[in-house]
């Protein structure tokens, strides 16, 4: 039995790893670790924003749509103080993050200062018109909604 490879020992008494080697390798996995965290959190927050303003073009665009379907004015109204919006096509209200800052230019007729107002979209596929500027930390998106084509596009500012 002494010619049999399986049963000879092919390791060395000393080819384990030390304990000293083993924290060096945890110490730098921690380290890796809280490196990489902060981006991925910067990383979810940019994305959630984007996600917003996508919702929210996209419903500005289906509630054009409707407004010329249905032949009659139907507006999006914001209430900047609750950071909510609400399409009269469900009357669902869309409630933003806590964390961003919703700022909406439109019509003087359309707008109460610092509180709420519309951006109305009429049959003939034109709008009220205006701008909805959505902030969260550093990054700033604006939402805007063309007077003549009633068309929403948005853009990152700096």
């Amino acid at each position: 039995m002494i010619g049999m490879p399986h049963e000879q020992n092919q390791f060395k008494p000393d080819a384990g790893v030390s304990l000293i080697e083993l924290l060096i390798v945890l110490a730098i996995i921690v380290a890796a670790y809280a490196l990489a965290v902060p981006g991925v959190r910067r990383t979810t927050a940019n994305t959630e924003l984007s996600a917003i303003v996508q919702d929210l073009t996209n419903q500005l665009r289906l509630t054009r749509a409707s407004a010329i379907a249905r032949d009659r004015n139907v507006a999006v109204a914001f209430a900047t103080v609750e950071k909510t919006f609400t399409s009269e096509l469900d009357g669902r209200v869309h409630a933003l993050a806590a964390d961003v800052a919703i700022a909406l230019t439109t019509a003087r007729e359309l707008s109460r200062p610092g509180e709420e107002g519309k951006i109305v979209f009429f049959p003939d596929g034109s709008s009220s018109g205006g701008t909805i500027q959505l902030q969260r930390g550093g990054r700033r998106i604006v939402i805007g909604v063309d007077w003549l084509t009633g068309y929403a596009h948005s853009e990152e500012t700096p």
